[in-house]
This record gives structure tokens, C-alpha cells and sequence, in this order.
């Protein structure tokens, strides 16, 4: 079966908003869940609706929220796997579904327990597996970091490196089994047009991190080029406080700059979702009711953008030419080797060479 996926980026992260969007720009939807992790329960949701009249829809599964933690406690994964299929199954409309939400921020810990990148990929192959099982052809994509945020911190990445945990999710996670894509998040600090194309960057330690949305370049960095084929999802973006109520061409800005980046690099953003519509209590981000807002959405959809632009995937890297024979003795060429292993060791931010550069960024 071949999920439906609109061309456009437009949408909203939760629903609402859509009735914005004419059939000609039709976009997405992203819905949260809250699932928990009983193994026998079978709660679901219709989604038909929605994907009938021509959106994307995707889905983002949760344990819960807040101190009870996108994920539960690792003793609970297997539970939350079945728990998730059990709920893909019953759910009809839905055929893209995301693993929870910014493991390495401690507001998504289950009771103050890190959610190391070990941790993640352990939960999101098992639910992988179970949804498979019963929908083979649906995606399941993993959770976006939490940008800028330094506070997983463990043995091997002392400074919390929001980046090198991405990239050890990814590697863990690919390791055991095939990943379906990834979900992405992506802000400014303020809310002026202008920032969606700075390049300014962080305070040190983190100075050679881009400070607004050209962040995203640097995120997608580190998917590795032989997974550029797949999609990727943004499925927060906002201007990082509350918004602004004035069409100051932020949103039409930001969805320009996605499109652009579609036409010339990969991997592909198949949507670009605005943070968040409705006004949730506790929650300073809803654009339900700022006009200034909507009007900025509505500039935007004056302009084609998508993502569905014809072109080939990067070349993979050429393969490494076959090393010489070793002229040196059996003996000393497996000292040699046991000597290399045990200077690599066993974690796999050893075997991915990180150095803290960056490349550079695109336009």
C-alpha cells in the first residue's frame, strides 16, 4: 500500500487550522496521542476524515505527557510496542506514526529517568517490529531532538551534545533494523523575518552551532547520506516565544526557505508544520485567533511550496580501494588489529570519528 502524502509542506501541528488550506495547497495535520502502555488495551482513533478530504495525516505516539514521559521507564517497552500496534491497528486514516517527542529534553523523562540514545533506539525498534507485524507498509519514524538542548549529558558526551545524540539514535537504532524516516524541529529566537536566514551562531562552547532556524541544515547533517532517500518531517516550527500577531512575513519566509532547500539538497522536508493551532492551557504557542498569523499563512500559500521536486539522491561515497597485503608477519598484524580494536572500543560515538566540526551552510 502507498501512503498518500500531499506535495505541499503546509499544515499545523495539531487540528483545527486546516480548514485554511484550499484544496490546491492541501497540506498536513499532525495529531498527539497519549497511549500509555497497557499491553491489553486497544483505544484508538479515526483519522478518516481527515485523510478523505485529501490531508496528510500523521500521528505522534506518547506514553503520556510531562513528568510521566514520552516514553514510559525502560522496564515498560516491550508493554508500549504492543501497546502502540495494538493502537496503529485499530486506527484507521493514519499510516505515519512517530515515536514519541525530544528524548533528550528532561521535560519528556518518565520520573526524572534519562532517555539515553541506547534507551530510544531499544523503544523505537520495538515498536517498529510490533506495528510492522500488522502494518508492514506503514512508517514509523523517529522522535526529533530537542534543538539547543544540552542536558543529556552521560559517559561519552559529558556536554550533552544534542547532535551526537541524534547521530547515536540513528546509528543504534539502524543497527538492528531499518528506519521508515525522521522527524525533525526547528525555531528562530525572536520573531522577525530575518532570522529564518541568519547565520549567527550560539555562545561558546557551542559557537559553531547555528543561534536561529538554519539550525535545521546542521540536524539533517547528520542523517547519514545513504538514508537520504528517506522522508523527512518538521513537524514543529515557530518563532521560539509566543507569536507575534502581525504578518510580518515570518511564516511565508519560512516556508521559502524550506521549499528552496527541497529544490536543491537532500534528504527532502515533506512538511513544515506550524507549532501549535489551538490555545492549550500552560502553553504559550497557539495561533487559533492571531490573525497577523493566519494572514502570514496565507501569504505563504500564494507560493508552490513542496517537496516533491525531481532530482536524484546524493551518490553514495565511493568505496574505500582494497588496502594493499600486509607484508608484515600473521603474528604482528593481529597484535596490530587487537591493539586498533581496544583503542576503538565498544561505543559507537568512538566509531563515528565526531570531531565537533560543522559543515558549512547552505544558502
Amino acid at each position: 500500500m502507498k501512503i498518500y502524502k500531499p506535495r505541499w509542506l503546509y499544515g499545523f501541528h495539531d487540528q483545527g487550522g486546516e480548514y485554511l488550506m484550499p484544496q490546491d495547497r492541501r497540506g498536513w495535520i499532525l495529531f498527539t496521542e497519549a497511549i500509555g502502555y497497557d499491553p491489553n488495551a486497544f483505544s484508538s482513533r479515526d483519522y478518516g476524515l481527515y485523510a478523505d478530504n485529501g490531508y496528510g495525516v500523521m500521528a505522534r505516539l506518547n506514553n503520556a505527557y510531562g513528568e510521566h514521559g514520552t516514553l514510559p521507564r525502560k522496564e515498560h517497552y516491550r508493554d508500549f510496542a504492543i501497546r502502540a500496534a495494538n493502537f496503529v491497528r485499530m486506527s484507521e486514516g493514519c499510516h505515519i506514526w512517530i515515536i514519541g517527542n525530544e528524548p533528550n529534553h528532561p521535560q519528556e523523562w518518565p520520573h526524572g529517568e534519562m532517555i539515553t540514545p541506547p534507551m530510544y533506539a531499544d523503544c523505537y525498534r520495538r515498536c517498529a517490529a510490533e506495528i510492522h507485524r500488522h502494518r508492514p507498509d506503514d512508517e514509523v519514524i523517529m522522535a526529533p531532538i530537542a534543538p539547543w538542548c544540552a542536558k543529556a549529558t552521560y559517559p561519552g558526551n559529558e556536554a550533552g551534545d544534542w547532535l551526537l545524540y541524534m547521530q547515536e539514535m540513528i546509528v543504534l537504532a539502524r543497527s538492528t533494523g531499518a528506519i521508515d524516516g525522521f522527524a525533525i524541529h526547528s525555531y528562530t529566537h525572536g520573531p522577525e523575518a530575518q532570522l529564518i536566514r541568519s547565520t549567527a551562531t550560539m555562545d561558546p562552547p557551542w559557537d559553531h552551532r547555528c543561534y536561529h532556524w538554519k539550525h535545521y541544515q546542521q540536524i539533517l547533517d547528520r542523517i547519514p547520506v545513504e538514508l537520504h532517500h528517506l522522508p523527512v518531517y518538521m513537524t514543529e516550527a515557530n518563532q521560539g516565544g509566543a507569536w507575534l500577531d502581525k504578518q510580518n512575513g515570518w511564516v511565508p519566509t519560512a516556508y521559502r526557505d524550506i521549499n528552496y532547500w527541497n529544490q536543491e539538497y537532500w534528504p527532502k522536508i515533506y512538511c513544515m508544520l506550524l507549532y501549535r493551532w489551538p490555545n492549550v492551557p500552560g502553553d504559550m504557542w497557539g495561533i487559533e485567533g492571531k490573525n497577523g498569523v493566519i494572514d502570514g499563512f496565507k501569504a505563504a500559500l500564494e507560493h508552490d511550496c513542496r517537496w516533491d521536486y525531481a532530482m536524484e539522491p546524493e551518490p553514495e561515497p565511493e568505496p574505500e580501494p582494497e588496502p594493499e597485503p600486509d607484508p608484515l608477519p600473521l603474528e604482528t598484524r593481529v597484535r596490530n588489529l587487537e591493539a586498533q580494536a581496544q583503542d576503538l572500543g565498544s561505543r559507537v560515538r568512538n566509531l563515528e570519528d565526531y570531531t565537533g566540526a560543522e559543515p558549512p551552510l547552505r544558502k
